[in-house]
């Protein structure tokens, strides 16, 4: 026992508390009220040692915020220092078994559900960066819809003149998809077109190397333009096809080119929809968790002492959006088997670009036919893993944004219609250095991650807001442990903009420093928010300090207690419609980005289905 800390030993002991119903005789908040008001009402002469006379002494005469004038003589208000003196030592209110377990189970159950989004690898720092630094992993997720939009820009055929393009037009046509007539309607060039965009949109979610510890960086550098000079070769090499095709037939290349081009992307479409039913299965029961404890907390106010089932409830209003995105975001059933289907391609597509040079010969990835699909998995080839891991919806602290850096790089349309093989300009290193510097990142990009941080933000402080305008007015530990959670998650969020791809030692001692701060203000976030729970549930902030909101005491605000509850406070302090106000105006936020979401993925899912 000597090897247990005092301090364990004590939230043990008092943790107990909530397997019985039975209220603590000595130090129980509600007992000490009760108490104190049996005195006042001449029910029992003494509590405590103190009579009524000594316990009007600590009646509280200054003002109190917010209580209607004509019920001001109808209860007690008692000053931080007489609770402290009439309450035995320790007054906590620790909630019952009940109490304590249905808030629990109220909020845990949906966070629970977060377990079963779709991830194989790097489950840990998932985890930690989806609840550690939601404003950092929505980032990542709200930014990838956004450059698939683009992508959806670039593929989109421009309306014939006199055709009808009104918002509600355009509003069916998302929402009905393509029709099979339209789909056989596309030309050769429009599908690959489409294949081009949708499998670059596939490669902006997996890791390009950029944090590889090389220590020959200029070697790391130069097998990234050889890289990303392959990997735009099989992607607009097919849309040259059309070029004087009246006159000559496509190049021998163009037609390789397409093959594969064609068969990856119907690879990778295949691969994503094996895991559509999983992915609306989890999305309609996180919906169905999430609505149950919105239930659940409204109805538990009528009979609570505190309104912490309403401030959590506003607090975790990021968690649907941040769900929705996720589950909305393209995933891949299989990583593992995307990343080597990728790599063959990267590889066969090589073998054409040489070829087609007249540096080497169409020696193909061993055992797999690029001709045709492949319904086996290929066999991974030793050295030939060119595309990283899955890294997609902040999996992992990084900048996914090449799909933006090609479209901007290749903005002029000559470009993409005129793609030869031994085009060795600087567009893969106008991508490079717009993926390496934050300076170069889109102005999109700075505005989600404002978007984002303030979703997040709005939600914490509309909790602590809805906290602070309760009695006792003023910011006590429930509105400041809200706010240290977001001061906590926004540290990982700041770390964003650190150089993607430093190119000095101090630079990359820098980013090294950087990213381990991140996970572990990440790591303590989440810690704190699991502590945050263990605390509301068990009512361990009902005491005198809390209460009176000592916290944050400054002039005018807090420095007393009473012992009333919910009902109390919305029938004397008209707090039912700030607390309404507070509740929807976070609420519709959240459903706002929800049905952004929505209608960015019915958007493009019309053409990437094409």
């Amino acid at each position: 026992m000597q090897f247990i800390p005092r301090w364990t030993v004590r939230l043990l002991t008092r943790s107990t508390l909530l397997t019985s119903d039975a209220k603590p005789p000595d130090n129980n908040w509600e007992g000490c009220g009760s108490g104190i008001n049996d005195v006042l009402s001449n029910r029992t002469s003494t509590y405590n040692g103190f009579t009524e006379e000594d316990i009007r002494k600590y009646t509280w005469l200054g003002d109190i915020r917010g209580l209607n004038p004509k019920y001001r003589n109808d209860t007690f208000y008692m000053t931080y220092s007489g609770c402290l003196a009439v309450c035995p030592p320790r007054t906590i209110g620790y909630n019952n078994t009940s109490q304590g377990l249905n808030i629990a189970a109220t909020w845990i159950f949906p966070l629970a559900i977060l377990l079963s989004l779709p991830f194989e690898h790097h489950i840990l720092k998932s985890l930690l960066n989806w609840l550690g630094s939601p404003q950092t992993a929505l980032t990542a997720s709200v930014w990838n819809f956004w450059q698939i939009r683009r992508c959806y820009q670039r593929i989109r055929p421009s309306p014939a003149p006199g055709t009808n393009t009104t918002i509600f037009k355009k509003a069916w046509d998302f929402f009905r998809g393509p029709s099979a007539a339209e789909i056989n309607n596309l030309s050769d060039q429009d599908r690959n077109r489409i294949n081009a965009f949708y499998v670059l949109s596939c490669f902006n979610q997996h890791d390009l190397g950029f944090d590889t510890r090389d220590g020959n960086r200029a070697m790391q550098r130069l097998n990234l333009q050889d890289w990303l000079t392959t990997l735009l070769y099989g992607l607009f090499r097919p849309l040259a096809r059309n070029r004087n095709q009246d006159q000559n037939p496509p190049e021998k290349d163009i037609i390789q080119t397409t093959v594969l081009l064609s068969v990856l992307a119907h690879e990778l479409r295949k691969n994503r929809r094996r895991g559509v039913f999983q992915t609306l299965l989890s999305l309609d029961t996180f919906m169905m968790a999430f609505g149950f404890s919105i239930v659940l907390a409204f109805d538990d106010l009528s009979s609570s002492t505190s309104i912490f089932v309403l401030d959590i409830g506003i607090f975790y209003l990021w968690v649907p959006v941040i769900v929705v995105f996720f589950i909305l975001d393209r995933n891949p059933g299989d990583s593992d088997r995307q990343r080597i289907y990728m790599s063959r391609w990267l590889y066969n597509v090589d073998v054409v670009r040489r070829a087609a040079m007249g540096t080497g010969s169409l020696n193909w990835w061993p055992g797999g036919d690029p001709e045709g699909p492949n319904n086996d998995p290929p066999e991974p080839q030793p050295g030939m893993d060119e595309v990283g891991e899955f890294i997609g919806q902040g999996r992992v602290l990084s900048y996914c944004g090449l799909t933006d850096a090609v479209i901007e790089a290749t903005r002029r349309e000559n470009v993409l219609e005129s793609w030869q093989p031994e085009m060795t300009n600087t567009i893969p290193n106008d991508i490079i250095e717009r993926l390496s510097s934050p300076r170069k990142r889109p102005w999109a990009w700075h505005i989600i991650t404002l978007l984002c941080l303030t979703l997040v933000w709005i939600d914490v402080v509309w909790a602590a807001w809805a906290d602070f305008i309760t009695p006792t007015f003023g910011p006590g530990c429930w509105s400041l442990a809200f706010i240290f959670y977001g001061f906590f998650s926004s540290i990982t969020w700041v770390t964003q903009y650190r150089p993607l791809n430093p190119r000095t030692r101090t630079s990359r001692a820098f980013r090294w420093i950087t990213t381990r701060i991140s996970y572990f203000f990440n790591t303590l976030a989440v810690l704190y928010m699991i502590l945050m729970l263990i605390i509301f549930s068990g009512g361990l902030l009902n005491n005198c300090f809390c209460n009176s909101c000592m916290a944050g005491f400054f002039k005018g605000y807090g420095g007393y207690v009473d012992f009333e509850g919910f009902e109390y406070y919305r029938k004397n302090f008209n707090l039912t419609n700030p607390w309404i106000a507070l509740a929807a105006s976070a609420s519709f936020v959240s459903i706002l980005y929800i049905v952004t979401a929505l209608y960015w993925w019915l958007e493009y899912g019309r053409a990437s289905n094409g």
